[in-house]
């Protein structure tokens, strides 16, 4: 991996013109802002031209901008990738209990270092005020936000979400002015899904994309973004920390929005919770070991 900011600090000192100077300053003070920005943007906030960022870049090595940028992601923390080909079948069972909780546990507190408030504030404005919300994803990423439209139902938030692709791209053709929608995707790249966002925006609807921290397409469409770390490579063994990350994203969401309207909704959610108590089958009473008992019921 390549220490970009420390190559940045090196050129600052000895090649950097005047006008390079204040563009390469605005970018070692703001790393993080630097990356979720174009090459328009960025040379706007560095007060030079497109063409000065992008020289600056090709001195240090790089073809252009794009690979500039998603070197630095990496560089500062958001991109700690964990190869397929790393994979070890060979493992035992206590190292690779130990190395998935790791990757969990780093993939949580990443999001801490992502999490943009005035984003979180903006989303939940947008959940009070909308009458409908439309969740779309795929893959892992469909388990996600049915885990968010199984909460919103719970405080009876009308919401829509479909199994079926195809009805999820005839939903985002029939979104209305004003409608939020979220789309999950670790990659955010998936066609499908990009597609859905299209429609979306030209249905007029509100746009919120929960995506890894890496320049992608959904992104570049969302009204809003939350991001999750790429520790994750796209060919994987399986869904792990990227599910569990988003998954994460949507609780703060929820307990945010639940505290706008809190009495309201643990009302609801407590007449709820007495329905599923009622559905429950009764069992006859056991005798547990307690030294078995790790954790109380989860429902």
């Amino acid at each position: 991996m390549r220490n970009v900011t420390s190559e940045l600090r090196n050129y600052l000192e000895t090649q950097a013109t005047e006008t390079e100077k204040q563009m390469i300053l605005t970018i070692l003070r703001h790393p993080k802002q630097a990356t979720e920005m174009n090459v328009r943007e960025l040379s706007a906030s560095g007060y030079c031209s497109s063409a000065t960022l992008i020289r600056i870049c090709q001195k240090l090595g790089f073809k252009g901008y794009g690979e500039f940028r998603l070197a630095l992601c990496e560089e500062i923390g958001y991109q700690n990738s964990r190869h397929f080909s790393n994979y070890d079948e060979k493992q035992d069972s206590v190292t690779m209990v130990s190395e998935v909780l790791k990757e969990s546990i780093n993939a949580l507190q990443q999001i801490w270092k992502l999490m943009d408030y005035r984003t979180l504030e903006a989303v939940v404005r947008r959940l009070e005020q909308t009458p409908l919300v439309h969740l779309y994803g795929i893959g892992a990423s469909y388990l996600v936000v049915e885990d968010f439209m199984q909460k919103l139902t719970r405080i009876q938030k009308p919401v829509l979400l479909f199994h079926d692709l195809h009805l999820q791209l005839v939903d985002a053709g029939n979104v209305r002015p004003g409608d939020l929608c979220f789309i999950a995707s670790y990659t955010g790249q998936t066609k499908e899904m990009i597609k859905v966002a299209r429609m979306v925006h030209e249905s007029g609807g509100i746009l919120v994309v929960i995506t890894q921290y890496s320049p992608n397409e959904l992104s570049r469409l969302a009204d809003y973004v939350f991001y999750v770390p790429r520790i994750e490579e796209e060919i994987r063994v399986g869904a792990g920390s990227s599910r569990i990350s988003m998954l994460a994203m949507i609780d703060i969401i929820y307990r945010r929005f639940l505290a706008s309207n809190y009495e309201e909704d643990y009302e609801r959610i407590l007449k709820s919770s007495q329905t599923l108590e009622k559905a429950k089958v009764e069992l006859p009473d056991m005798e547990l070991d307690p030294d078995e008992i790790l954790t109380n019921d989860m429902e």
